[in-house]
């Protein structure tokens, strides 16, 4: 079976569990954390194992079928990271099954086992609620705690919240580079950024790609965002890189992700990048906010801040007065002292007034270098100067 066919099988059965699962529950807007195909021969479960392993790698070998954490799948229900193939079974004719996550497990299991096809099912550390109606050709699940938080593949922050993740690159690789992306974006930074750059470097490192909270696919509210929420963000994502991988950790910070990572300041970070990083305080941002058609600065309440891409980012009061605070020159000369820092600076940039820009090059414990783009690295030719430079840093 081809990589595509099993990701068009996988998003049918979450499909038809979710058609399942919305109409039998109130529970709409619940995520998918799992799915699993039910293989009904020998010949189509060592296919599927196949396909599996083409697009991921065993996370717990079970007595009914190896459990994979593979390459994000989107689907109708959230991004997909864990599916398994399940050996040929009589007692399971279905297509397969998906597991949702529920924001009051509690509350949800009081008013759903009363009601017809819900089952409670109970394992050591753990209970499921299974919801089976016939017609659907799928099974619906309601795990506590998620598959992924049992497995230890979910990575909290300290409020709690869940961010969202992926990891790319060198399965094997000894070095691990954390993507941490800028502000209001996510994952994939301006104009793909970051999906070029963690392409340029995948043939040698692990790369992990992450949503700050309040941005992207990760939980939190907008408004929650300051500068200390964001570094406890980056602390959470590399201490899931110490529990799960050996070798050396590094960062790539891009933008205002810079002032997270160094207000931080991890121990332990091998080699840091810094690109494109934003002058101190909030004056250019304040009037970047401000010449948008319907941008609001409210540093007491609600800023409403109008993006390029269409979306409206809103800012709460605790991110000015965390800017404010924040000497990023200092910051970043106490980093550089605890890690090989290089700062990529564009000579361009159409965001950040060079001019009044902090005097990088005088701090002698770190390599400034300036490169020909404008914020993001629009242009192609740039793009590729900027991924060369990176790759041969942390090389």
């Amino acid at each position: 079976m081809e990589t595509s066919e099993l990701e068009t099988l996988v998003k049918e059965i979450v499909r038809r569990a979710k058609e399942l699962k919305d109409r039998h529950t109130e529970e709409r807007s619940a995520p998918v954390n799992y799915a699993c195909v039910f293989c009904h021969s020998e010949e189509e479960y060592d296919d599927l194992v196949e396909a599996a392993n083409r697009i991921g790698k065993v996370v717990d070998n079970t007595p009914t079928g190896p459990l994979f954490h593979i390459k994000p799948i989107d689907t109708v229900a959230g991004s997909l990271k864990l599916l398994k193939v399940r050996m040929p079974d009589e007692t399971r004719p279905e297509r397969g099954d998906a597991d949702f996550t529920v924001q009051d497990y509690k509350a949800f299991k009081a008013s759903s086992l009363p009601k017809p096809g819900f089952k409670l099912i109970e394992r050591k550390g753990m209970e499921m609620i299974e919801l089976s109606v016939d017609g659907f050709g799928v099974r619906a699940y309601f795990s506590n705690p998620p598959l992924d938080k049992q497995l230890g593949l979910v990575i909290m922050n300290s409020a709690g919240e869940r961010l969202d993740f992926i990891v790319e690159g060198d399965a094997d690789a000894t070095t691990t580079i954390i993507f941490v992306h800028g502000f209001g974006t996510n994952k994939d930074e301006g104009g793909n950024l970051f999906v070029d750059l963690a392409g340029a470097l995948a043939a040698r490192y692990r790369i992990i790609r992450f949503d700050l909270s309040g941005y992207g696919k990760s939980e939190g509210l907008q408004e929650d965002v300051n500068l200390e929420k964001q570094a406890d963000d980056v602390r959470a994502v590399i201490d899931y890189a110490r529990k799960n991988y050996r070798g050396a950790i590094c960062i790539l910070a891009f933008s205002f992700g810079c002032f997270a990572v160094s207000l931080l300041a991890p121990l332990g970070i091998t080699k840091t990048i810094f690109v494109s990083p934003p002058n101190p305080g909030f004056d250019s941002l304040e009037r970047r906010i401000m010449s948008r058609p319907g941008g609001t600065v409210n540093k007491s309440g609600i800023s409403v801040y109008p993006r390029s891409s269409g979306t409206i980012q809103k800012i709460g009061p605790s991110f000015w007065k965390s800017i404010g605070d924040f000497n990023l020159l200092e910051s970043v000369g106490e980093y550089s002292k605890k890690t090989s820092l290089m700062i990529l600076r564009p000579m361009q940039d159409e965001v950040v007034n060079n001019d009044t820009a902090p005097r990088y090059g005088d701090v002698t414990t770190l390599k400034y270098v300036e490169l020909n783009g404008d914020h993001d690295f629009t242009k192609a030719e740039d793009r590729e100067k900027l991924a060369r430079g990176v790759a041969l840093f942390f090389s």
